[in-house]
C-alpha cells in the first residue's frame, strides 16, 4: 500500500450533503439523487471527475457529514438544495481503490500506513475522487481516496 503525495490547490465542491452513519446505504442514495441534477451545476471546474466529501463532525456517534458533488468555481451558484463545501489546499495521501474495496482501503490507510508513513492526519475533510473513467456498475472499476497528511 503505497499512495502517491499530492499537493492540491484549494478548491470547492457543490452538491449534496448527509450526515448521519450509512446504516441504510443513505451515502449510495445521496449519489443517485444527485445523478438527475447534474445539468443544475454552473461552473464545473473538473469536467471528469465527481467527489465524495466526507468530514467528521462528531467523534464521538461516528457520524459523518458526507457530500456528493462536483467541483465548481469559488463563486458558482449553488442549486436549490444543494450546499458547498470548500476544500483547503492541503498535501495529500492518494490511495487508488475499488467501491468493494473502499472501507477496507481506508482501514488499512489509517491502521497500517499512516502509523508507519511519518506522516499524520492533517486537519480538513477527506475526499473520494471519481474520475472520468470510473463505472459505478463495475466492481473492479478504480476511484482514489485523498487523505489529508502533514508531517508527524
Amino acid at each position: 500500500m503505497n499512495p502517491r503525495i499530492v499537493s492540491k490547490r484549494a478548491f470547492t465542491v457543490a452538491g449534496l450533503k448527509y450526515q448521519g452513519k450509512n446504516e441504510n446505504n443513505e451515502i449510495p442514495a445521496l449519489w443517485q439523487a444527485l445523478g438527475p441534477r447534474m445539468g443544475e451545476f454552473r461552473s464545473v471546474v473538473d469536467q471528469e471527475a465527481a467527489y465524495g466529501v466526507i468530514d467528521l463532525p462528531d467523534q464521538e456517534s461516528d457520524a459523518i457529514d458526507y457530500m456528493a458533488g462536483v467541483a465548481v468555481g469559488e463563486e458558482a451558484p449553488v442549486p436549490q438544495g444543494m450546499t458547498f463545501v470548500r476544500i483547503p489546499e492541503q498535501t495529500y495521501a492518494v490511495f487508488r481503490t475499488t467501491l468493494p474495496t473502499l472501507m477496507d482501503t481506508f482501514h488499512r490507510a489509517y491502521d497500517e500506513w499512516l502509523p508507519a508513513s511519518g506522516y499524520k492526519r492533517a486537519p480538513g475533510p477527506e475526499f473520494e475522487r471519481y474520475g472520468e473513467t470510473f463505472d459505478p456498475e463495475n466492481p473492479e472499476s478504480e476511484m482514489e481516496i485523498w487523505i489529508p497528511i502533514e508531517p508527524a
